[in-house]
């Protein structure tokens, strides 16, 4: 037989082997498995919280957790293939976002294989670190051969090397009474769960890649820490605030996007003007972009804004301004490595362009969304005397696309208790209000609740994004030229319904919390709930009463 330096690959039919049951000596009485554990302790933790889970089982079923309940997998990272090493990326997380927890989830084999983690992370004290061991004492992963995890002092080591708390649990009842008290402790924390071996048969495995896995976790870390760090101003005496913003940032020249018309009529150019010229500020103006921003748009304010070397962007106008200056300072960022500081001051109530992390653009007539934490404003000042020039038309269509922001994000599956609380405190200030200022334009009491209530809404939005309502919307725009607002309430009132009455239809998420979520919702609304029809004729009398204000 002639010998050739070849490689060759054997395909095995699953099931060809006979199950073999490993001869380890020892049996286990633990009553927990290993599965159950990871799906109490992922749904225990903060909105924000983190999870790095080492490779093998642990993250196919932190994984299959965050698919049956319908959850996102962004906010967790699953080291694969890289065994033993999930304890020190989460330790690199937990120093860089020091303000949310980050839970390692380790198994016995990865910690034994690479324990002087342990003593660095002890070292370096990460006060928002929990590390979970999830202990059986096996190699589940590649056959089930034993470790000696069950038979060392693992708590034990851990005081050694300085954790600041340490526990361990064999039991459900355990489990649940340490992530109550878990808390209240600084890290770093050690959390020793002893499991049986073994796991399901037909456990899955992850659905995305592990690029697309990095990407999405390390946006979503990016995006939430940048959020908490805007600044906002709600209310009058716009001047004073602005230019002491001005005077803290040692401003000398700004860089101006604004509309065109409305930057006259609504009086932010005297407010402008009182506050750049008088103090000497050279201003450059960007204004020469369409309503629905297109990306050749985009390209001349950024040119323009890098040949003048602007310390500030600063937006003052309705949506298209904002999202135009927020285009504007992204690519200059991604092109350049510049971060420039980005203020935004909006003309309408209804966009919520001031307070996300998203803008719209038009490419060959093609509504486009980016989203990226450099998206995000600085600044944001909502003064609700800028928005007195609006007609009731304008009035009512950026109202109600607040409105729908509200709702939206309170129905939507990437809700969180965060974000409800937004969405009510916007739809507070918002459902009442908006029909009765539309009648009384003048009332200035009413045109600051609806400012403020728009704001909550962006608030509530740039944590879930909208739904369908929306989704629906762009096309009419884009095809039609109706305005944004008037066009999401073209199919609101069945989607309404939809979510109202078909609350069964929501496979995505638990029955009973969604019922619960959607009758505080029609309690909020004074809604009927008895039928689809009532559910949308509810809506759509809502609607009636500024639909017929369009001006033809």
């Amino acid at each position: 037989m002639e010998t050739k330096n070849e490689a060759f690959a054997f395909v095995i039919e699953k099931d060809t082997f006979d199950s073999y049951e490993l001869q380890s000596g020892s049996t286990s009485t633990l009553s927990m498995s290993r599965e159950e554990t990871i799906q109490a302790i992922a749904s225990s933790i903060g909105q924000e919280d983190c999870i790095v889970s080492t490779t093998g089982m642990i993250s196919r079923e932190l994984f299959e957790h965050r698919t049956q309940m319908k959850q996102g997998h962004e906010k967790d990272f699953l080291t694969v293939g890289s065994m033993g090493h999930a304890s020190q990326i989460a330790l690199g997380i937990a120093l860089e976002k020091t303000d949310r927890r980050i839970w390692c989830f380790d198994g016995d084999g990865a910690v034994i294989m690479h324990m002087g983690s342990m003593a660095i992370i002890g070292s370096k004290q990460p006060k928002n670190y929990i590390h979970v061991v999830f202990n059986n004492g096996a190699h589940d992963s590649v056959g089930g051969q034993p470790t000696v995890g069950l038979d060392i002092d693992l708590p034990g080591i851990a005081r050694s090397v300085r954790y600041n708390a340490v526990h361990t649990v064999s039991d459900m009842n355990g489990l649940k009474k340490v992530l109550s008290d878990i808390r209240l402790e600084d890290g770093p924390v050690l959390l020793e769960v002893k499991v049986r071996k073994g796991n399901r048969k037909d456990l899955g495995r992850p659905t995305t890649t592990p690029i697309q896995n990095k990407e999405a976790f390390m946006g979503s870390c990016k995006i939430r820490v940048e959020l908490i760090m805007q600044e906002y101003y709600i209310g009058p005496d716009l001047n004073t605030q602005l230019a002491a913003l001005l005077q803290k940032l040692n401003v000398t020249k700004v860089f101006l996007v604004r509309g065109k018309k409305s930057y006259t009529s609504c009086g932010a150019s005297d407010v402008m003007d009182a506050v750049l010229s008088g103090r000497g500020i050279k201003t450059v103006c960007f204004f020469d972009f369409l309503t629905n921003p297109r990306v050749e748009d985009v390209r001349k304010g950024v040119l323009l804004c890098k040949s003048q070397c602007p310390n500030i962007i600063l937006a003052v106008g309705g949506g298209s301004a904002l999202d135009m200056a927020k285009l504007i300072r992204y690519h200059i960022y991604k092109e350049t490595d510049s971060y420039i500081p980005l203020v935004v001051i909006p003309t309408t109530a209804g966009t919520g362009a001031e307070t996300t992390h998203f803008s719209v653009c038009y490419i060959n007539g093609e509504k486009q969304s980016i989203a990226d934490s450099a998206m995000l404003p600085d600044y944001a000042f909502v003064c609700s005397e800028l928005t007195s020039h609006n007609d009731a038309y304008l009035t009512a269509c950026t109202g109600f696309d607040a409105v729908a922001q509200a709702i939206e994000s309170y129905w939507s599956v990437n809700s969180t208790d965060e974000s409800r609380s937004y969405s009510l405190k916007a739809l507070g200030l918002l459902w009442k209000q908006l029909p009765l200022l539309i009648k009384n334009l003048d009332n200035k009491e009413l045109r600051s609740e609806v400012a403020e209530g728009a704001y909550y809404a962006g608030r509530a939005i740039d944590i879930t994004t909208t739904t369908a309502p929306h989704a629906f919307s762009y096309k009419f725009t884009s095809l039609y030229g109706i305005p944004h607002g008037h066009a999401v309430a073209l199919t609101f009132p069945y989607f309404f319904a939809l979510n109202l009455y078909g609350e069964r239809l929501q496979s995505t998420l638990d029955s009973y919390e969604y019922g619960q979520r959607m009758k505080l919702l029609v309690q909020f609304l004074d809604a009927d709930r008895s039928d689809f029809l009532s559910c949308q004729l509810h809506m759509s009398t809502y609607i009636s009463s500024w639909v017929c204000l369009r001006k033809h």
